[in-house]
């Protein structure tokens, strides 16, 4: 389980990244503005993760593909930007 719930913390601190910065327009004071916040609960039996940014969210119309692997609401003009070329994790 921790290497799944890594990869999907790293996948959603990507896109959030991502979304953050397109809609800041690339803008460093603007981004500042912006943050992106991430809180953890737990009790002896669950664990609980909240990312909360402020990017315009994912539209409700495709909220059930989210969950699919090959899934993005990343234009395919946009694919391949800086966030996913990196080759190595942001976290």
């Amino acid at each position: 389980v921790p290497q799944y719930l890594f990869y999907m913390m790293v996948e959603m601190l990507k896109n959030s990244a991502r979304a953050t910065v397109e809609v800041a327009k690339g803008d460093p004071a603007e981004i500042k503005r912006r943050p992106i916040i991430i809180t953890v609960g737990a009790d002896p039996s669950q664990v609980a993760i909240r990312v909360h940014d402020v990017a315009g969210g994912i539209p409700f119309s495709v909220a059930d593909r989210v969950w699919s692997y090959m899934y993005s609401t990343v234009p395919d003009s946009k694919s391949g930007s800086d966030f996913s070329q990196q080759g190595t994790p942001l976290a």
